[in-house]
């Protein structure tokens, strides 16, 4: 692939600390080859290779117009793959599940300000596993 789609995958799942890492197997198999004498030159050849292409995409992705203007700033956001948007809505989920956990009546007077019944509803089910379940039972005999 490009060196985009390498840091993209890199960005993406190896630098999130709540995802499982995805890259870090296959690096941890390339350094073993690499301390092997028949696979050494082509393990490290394909490690230097692998660190380049992240390279590459992270300069890539933080290369944009130099205009310094809002819309630049959106367009280089935008181009930086849709990564950038699940990225931005899992930690938007990942704040309203610590809210939840934290406090679940605070949590739905934010919920009720932003969002109807329903949304809150669905957000509680397709959570259901991240959330703390003392949280979700003293809320649900509430409401």
């Amino acid at each position: 692939g490009s060196p985009r789609r390498l840091c993209e995958v890199f960005l993406e799942c190896d630098c999130d600390t709540g995802e499982p890492p995805v890259l870090d197997p296959t690096l941890e198999l390339l350094s073993w080859a690499a301390s092997k004498d028949g696979f050494r030159l082509g393990a490290v050849e394909v490690l230097v290779g692998i660190a380049r292409a992240i390279l590459a995409g992270v300069q890539e992705l933080e290369a944009g117009p130099a205009t310094g203007t809002a819309s630049s700033s959106q367009a280089s956001t935008s181009s930086a793959g849709p990564w950038v948007t699940a990225k931005s809505q899992r930690c938007a989920v990942q704040h309203q599940v610590a809210l939840f956990n934290r406090n679940s009546e605070a949590w739905w007077r934010e919920a009720l300000k932003s969002s109807d019944v329903n949304q809150a509803a669905r957000f509680i089910l397709d959570n259901r596993a991240a959330l703390d379940g003392t949280q979700v039972g003293t809320f649900m005999s509430k409401h």
